[in-house]
């Protein structure tokens, strides 16, 4: 007997605080509470969001918007020691979306009771669920989603299995605009040894709406749900959100705040309070909930996008990947409502670019100016600074643009324009400095800005040839072949001995393929003189090369300093010293088997020099190879 009472009360406990009774009435009572703190801050109007990992929990069709994988992890803190645990992800496929969640619903051990007082038995209650389900675009509108879940359910020595489906529909009106309905919880369960269990559905209708400031710095939510479950009991839930954007690519704060109403509810049990922080693509919520006479809860969640995509900013729908955005389109609509001097919807289009181009000059430019057209000074401003951090060369371009009249007024435009004429000034008088920073820019796949800082020196000194050989490269890798094929022929009107090079140069393997390269390589090329000047220019020749490749080393320009040292070669394949440094260079770039090849081939040519090799520090990164040693040992021999 003592059992079953305690069965009983442990089993209408969870009912009872499965968010005040209300919906989702029945068995599996926890699968009504809301896994994440941002939906419980905003009164659990969640099922047309189609913007967060959660998402997945509300209506399975929201998943078929993510461009990347991402992940969801919440903590529920509960009354009477009960704890609520969720995990989930969303993994983007060809076409459409997979979604996979874990919830947790359970306490630790507690003492049993009878009628006399302490049982010394320990009393464990669990409930788990696990969910599986696939979202995908029907049309350009409208998605779907199926999921089936499997759900588990243990108190002291009885359990109960069950299975249910959910399923939903999304359609997104606009990118700020998303309609949702789905059904969750369709489906089965066994019940208790004394306790007869019975699953109820519950249908969601709801949708929300985002709108954006002028320049997407303060931004809000509006969502509303209806609740409808196989009790007949039901609900109306609104939800509101507010981000502030300190940096639309590095940090906003959310403030949340959502009611639910319903006749089951009494006083505040139906209110939601939250906050969140977006650190990057790093999500973290929070929310504090009333459930009236059972006390107060919280709930954290953390959010975690990897590589960005649509959920990157929370509360824009729309179209999944390339089909919701086509920035032709959105540029001539901004373009015209500039015309039109419709300026606050100008930036609203400019700014739907901006937020997949973070970088973008162009952009950023257009942003700047219509602040200014709209007298907008402050923002005006601001935005010029932002421009300028990224490109100081654009300072001529903005004095002599009119759209930045309404600006020449402003002290602080004049003070940041004379700061960065003095920085423009310092760099140009620092080359060392700017190319150091055009090479770091090259490295890290920039080109932009890289071809921003190596134009400076060529604006400075237009026959500056490293510097137009690495805008003829960059030009390549981009496969701009037109720009890439005028820069070579200016490169070459420099220095004609570059040929070699260029033939053998990966970074111009995009613009080697055409035939309008061969032709200015040959246009170029010396012709070939005849055997016996060769034979009396040999030794100055080689000598020439040698001074090079030397050079090009104590420059650490390896690849060119190589090139020399491999024409010497060529052409007298005994000499040491050419292969010596061949076999430094593949030392100092960790290339340890050309290393230990050329080092071979030196010792073979002159094995006498075997003590200066073992003894200098340009071979310390191949010394313990097993090649080099046994090439040591054998030569040694």
């Amino acid at each position: 007997m003592k059992k079953i009472l305690l069965l009983t009360f442990l089993v209408l406990i969870s009912n009872q605080m499965a968010l005040g009774d209300d919906i989702g009435q029945g068995s599996a009572s926890f699968l009504s509470i809301p896994p994440n703190a941002r939906a419980m801050g905003m009164g659990k109007a969640f099922s047309a969001m189609g913007d967060d990992v959660s998402s997945f929990y509300w209506n399975t069709a929201a998943i078929s918007k993510a461009d990347n994988f991402s992940l969801m992890i919440s903590h529920y803190f509960w009354v009477y020691d009960l704890n609520y645990d969720y995990i989930g992800m969303v993994i983007p496929l060809s076409y459409g979306s997979l979604g996979i969640s874990g919830t947790g619903f359970w306490s630790l051990p507690i003492q049993g009771y009878d009628s006399s007082g302490p049982t010394g038995e320990k009393i464990s209650y669990n409930n788990y669920a696990f969910k599986l389900g696939y979202g995908f675009p029907i049309s350009d509108l409208v998605s779907f989603g199926l999921g089936v879940k499997l759900i588990y359910q243990q108190i002291y020595t009885y359990d109960s299995l069950g299975v249910s489906v959910d399923f939903g529909f999304l359609v997104s009106i606009s990118e700020n605009f998303n309609l949702g309905f789905s059904i969750k919880d369709l489906g089965k369960i066994s019940k208790f040894e004394y306790y007869e269990e019975k699953l109820y559905f519950t249908q969601i209708s709801g949708l929300a709406y985002k709108l954006y400031t002028a320049n997407s710095r303060l931004n809000f939510l509006f969502a509303f749900d209806h609740y409808l479950s196989e009790g007949s009991r039901s609900s109306v839930n609104l939800g509101m959100e507010t981000e502030i954007v300190f940096s639309p690519e590095y940090f906003s704060w959310y403030l949340r705040g959502g009611y639910e109403f319903s006749k089951y509810l009494r006083d505040t049990a139906g209110l939601g309070l939250g906050s969140g922080l977006r650190i990057k693509t790093f999500f973290i919520d929070y929310s504090f909930d009333f459930l009236g006479e059972l006390g107060n809860n919280h709930q954290i969640s953390v959010n975690i996008l990897f590589g960005g995509g649509s959920f990157k900013n929370r509360g824009r729908f729309g179209k999944r990947g390339s089909d919701e955005y086509n920035e032709t389109e959105i540029f001539a609509r901004a373009e015209n409502f500039k015309n039109a001097r419709q300026y606050t919807r100008a930036l609203a289009e400019y700014y739907k670019i901006y937020q997949k181009k973070l970088q973008d000059k162009e952009i950023i430019y257009c942003i700047a100016s219509v602040h200014s057209m709209n007298n907008s000074i402050a923002a005006a401003v601001e935005w010029v600074n932002h421009l300028l951090s990224l490109d100081g060369s654009l300072i001529e371009r903005i004095e002599k643009d009119p759209a930045f009249e309404n600006l020449r007024i402003s002290e602080a435009y004049r003070g940041t324009l004379n700061e960065y004429k003095k920085k423009e000034k310092e760099e140009e008088y620092n080359e060392e400095i700017i190319f150091a920073r055009a090479a770091k820019y090259m490295e890290s796949g920039q080109y932009d800005e890289a071809l921003s800082e190596y134009l400076k020196i060529i604006k400075k000194n237009v026959k500056n040839i490293k510097a137009a050989y690495n805008i003829t490269c960059i030009y390549s890798k981009e496969n701009k072949i037109d720009n890439s094929i005028m820069w070579l022929d200016h490169l070459l009107g420099l220095d004609s001995s570059l040929t070699e090079k260029m033939e053998i140069d990966t970074d111009l393997q995009n613009v080697r393929n055409t035939r309008e390269f061969t032709n200015i390589l040959n246009k170029y090329k010396k012709p070939v003189e005849p055997v016996n000047k060769v034979e009396k220019r040999a030794v100055s020749i080689e000598e020439e090369m040698m001074t090079r490749g030397d050079k090009y080393f104590e420059e650490k320009q390896y690849n060119s300093a190589l090139v020399e040292y491999n024409k010497i070669i060529k052409h007298n394949p005994r000499n040491v010293r050419a292969a010596y440094q061949s076999a430094r260079i593949y030392s100092i770039v960790n290339q340890t088997e050309y290393a230990n090849m050329w080092i071979n081939y030196v010792l073979s040519v002159d094995s006498t020099i075997i003590e200066k090799i073992k003894t200098d520090a340009y071979f310390d990164n191949i010394r313990n190879t097993q090649k080099y040693k046994d090439i040591i040992i054998k030569y040694q021999k």
